[in-house]
């Protein structure tokens, strides 16, 4: 007998979770199908839905984000087709309901998407948007500033992609006119604001690249480094073995002018090539860095006196992290021939460069000591180097559970030859930063900084510098939910011990109180500074408030932004006392429920204001209101 009841109940549940699983069976994906690969840039999510489920408690996951509200429901079910452009690869749809009775629903299949038969990636990503800018009322003198503006930007990234191959091309159009002249190098009408194309090649261990337009060159820190010009840059790359090659304008050119920036010229051209191997497991790197060429006295982009410059340097580079980051080093040595104006009498000056560096973190421990040498007349095209200077840093760090405490000490001095014209100038620092972080929501913390620049070898004349700075600089800060209030404070004391005598002390006071919410925020900042001169006893004081306040309204159509500064600066001997306010107020309003398509135009009405009051100099008091009217709209859109 109770064998048949167990069979029965058995058999119950096995029928029930049938009947359970037929009723579940409830959501039917109709496109894609699952484990199929499709050739689509934006795949069309077909899916069919009884009448048992409820709607409201559908929610749909693409690739693990909730699209729910991108759904369109239709008579069968509902369907959706991603906005922007889905990454080629595997993709996974998850969907699930309930029904009726209550019971959870889930679906999921996996598919994978392809742009084309030949790439597996081929799309352009596109974004245009047009701001006009209009002056409803402005002062009668207020004639510096266009009353009319149009600027209408694109920013378009194209890319294909294959198995071995990739191309990227990225640029920007901007369109400008306005009833004003623009400064140069701007130019009213269409133009190219920049561009850049990338090939590349990879299989196996080889690898090849090639950068044409806007590049940026980064070689070593005392060759060339973070250098932004139009050119071309190409690079190969075997195992362990790189070779790369560059040859770029060296006066910045804006927009599409210039053309490619590829040339030979040793008159205006910066050209370079390094080669580097990787060795030990590519734990160590050796990398060779020769760089020529020569710039214009003038140019955009370029600064210095003289005439034309023509120069070069051989560099050589060599990094290693043999212990997981617990010892690093990176050593640079670097020889350079320069000649700051070609046009006079004087041949190039050869100097150098180096330097020696040490760094890592053990357990919760970092440091790092480094030691640098750059000669008086050390100098390359393309790069501004603080040339003259030798010295020594070393820092360190500790993290506990709840302190942290860095140490940072260096001293450095010019006149690196001694050159008895001179004086040797040394700048010595040590920093100490304490922060105390036991309470969350109450971290605070306690630095310490102490400077001193002394002169010796002073030639005759020449007046001795001893200055030494020490400064004492505490932060609190409290948040909770959507509050948060800072304050800092900070005591510096310069002590002159020359015959000058030219104490100066200087105490400051910030409070920072914020809140923010869903539909609004409120920054806001107080600010107290005081200076004193001790050989006059001057007493200067400066008050600053801040308030910057966002907020929007009407289900979030509309907003309204203020942000305004008020500075009270005072001297205690009548030498100055001024007030000046400066204001930007916005409403604005978005039209996006009127247009059916993808734009998001913005009407907005703008406001600033400037006053300036001079109880000394009253005839530099102004007061200005500008009133604008402003339309921005932003259309993304791809292919």
């Amino acid at each position: 007998m109770a064998l048949s009841i167990l069979v029965v109940g058995i058999l119950m549940v096995f029928f029930s979770l049938c009947w359970s699983e037929e009723s579940r069976g409830q959501v039917k994906i109709s496109s894609p199908q699952e484990g199929l690969e499709i050739i689509s840039k934006k795949p069309e999510i077909k899916v069919e839905l009884e009448e048992s489920l409820k709607r409201e408690s559908i929610v749909v996951l693409f690739d693990g984000t909730d699209v729910t509200q991108l759904i369109k429901f239709t008579e069968k079910g509902f369907e959706f087709k991603p906005f922007n452009i889905v990454p080629p690869g595997n993709h996974t749809l998850t969907i699930t309901a309930k029904d009726r009775e209550g019971n959870p629903i889930e679906k999921t299949i996996s598919f994978k998407t392809k742009h084309t038969e030949a790439f597996d990636e081929a799309y352009s990503n596109n974004n245009a948007t047009i701001i006009y800018q209009g002056i409803l009322k402005r002062p009668e003198d207020f004639t510096n500033t266009p009353t009319s503006k149009l600027e209408g930007n694109l920013s378009s990234q194209t890319k294909l992609k294959s198995q071995v191959w990739e191309f990227n091309f990225n640029t920007n159009l901007r369109y400008l006119d306005q009833n004003k002249p623009l400064g140069a190098p701007q130019k009213k009408g269409l133009e190219v604001v920049n561009w850049i194309l990338t090939g590349q090649y990879s299989k196996d261990l080889f690898k090849a690249k090639a950068n044409i337009g806007d590049i940026q060159i980064t070689e070593t820190p005392y060759t060339i480094s973070g250098l932004s010009r139009k050119g071309g840059l190409f690079g190969f790359e075997y195992d362990i073995f790189q070779l790369n090659a560059f040859t770029v304008k060296s006066e910045a050119v804006y927009g599409g002018r210039g053309g490619t920036g590829i040339e030979t010229s040793s008159e205006d051209h910066i050209k370079g090539v390094s080669a580097g191997i990787k060795l030990f497991d590519k734990k160590m790197e050796i990398k060779n860095v020769y760089i020529t060429g020569g710039e214009p006295s003038t140019g955009f982009g370029i600064s210095g006196a003289g005439g034309n410059k023509k120069g070069e340097v051989f560099g050589v580079l060599m990094t290693s992290n043999f212990f997981e980051s617990k010892l690093n080093t990176d050593f640079e040595l670097d020889f350079s021939r320069y000649d700051p104006d070609v046009s006079d009498e004087f041949g190039k000056e050869s100097d150098k460069a180096y330097r020696a560096k040490f760094y890592g973190n053990i357990d919760r421990y970092t440091y790092e000591a480094m030691y640098e040498y750059i000669g008086r007349d050390y100098q390359v095209i393309g790069n501004t180097i603080q040339k003259d200077r030798q010295g020594l840093s070393l820092k360190g760090g500790a993290n506990w559970d709840w302190h942290s405490l860095n140490l940072s000490l260096s001293r450095y001095n010019d006149n690196v030859r001694g050159d008895e014209l001179f004086p040797r100038i040394y700048n010595t620092q040590f920093t100490a930063d304490y922060s105390f972080n036991k309470i969350p929501q109450l971290p605070m913390g306690l630095s310490y900084q102490k400077n001193i620049q002394k002169s010796t070898k002073e030639p005759e004349a020449t007046q001795k510098i001893h200055l030494e700075t020490e400064t004492i600089a505490g932060r609190i800060n409290y948040s909770l939910d959507k509050f948060n209030i800072g304050f800092t404070t900070s005591l510096s004391k310069m002590n002159d011990k020359t015959s000058s005598n030219n104490d100066t002390t200087s105490i400051n006071y910030t409070l920072t109180p914020v809140y923010t919410d869903v539909n609004y925020s409120l920054s806001t900042s107080f600010s107290l500074n005081q200076s004193k001169v001790k050989l006059t006893g001057v007493r200067t004081d400066t008050y600053t408030s801040n308030v910057d306040f966002r907020t929007k309204f009407l289900d979030q159509r509309a907003s309204f932004d203020l942000t305004g500064t008020y500075t009270i600066t005072k001297a205690n001997d009548g030498s100055s006392n001024n007030r000046n306010l400066s204001g930007t107020a916005q409403i604005a309003y978005d039209l996006a429920k009127f247009i059916k398509d993808y734009a998001k135009p913005v009407l907005a009405l703008k406001a600033t204001y400037s006053k300036i009051k001079d109880k000394i100099n009253p005839s530099s008091n102004n007061d200005e209101l500008v009133l604008y009217l402003v339309f921005t709209t932003n259309i993304p859109f791809s292919f």
